[in-house]
């Protein structure tokens, strides 16, 4: 994927359009990505992936990741 998909996919997540895909828009995402592929996980096992998510590329620790830090995790 290139990088300018990847700022359209960004955007798309960044559902209320401030910049930044806070820890509730993570987890629409997650779970719907669970849907489509027919994992099977509940609110407890969301939340958690949505935690660990955030660890691993929020390197700012404001519980939110702006575009710098998505970009990042894909090398870019």
């Amino acid at each position: 994927m290139d990088k300018e998909t990847l700022e359209k996919v960004f955007d798309d997540f960044d559902q209320d359009k401030s910049g930044k895909i806070d820890a509730k828009e993570l987890r629409n995402v997650v779970k719907g990505y669970n849907e489509l592929v027919g994992k099977a996980a509940d609110d407890a096992a969301i939340d958690a992936e949505v935690g660990a998510i955030l660890v691993a590329v929020d390197t700012s620790g404001d519980g939110k990741l702006d575009k710098k830090e998505f970009l990042k995790f894909f090398d870019f």
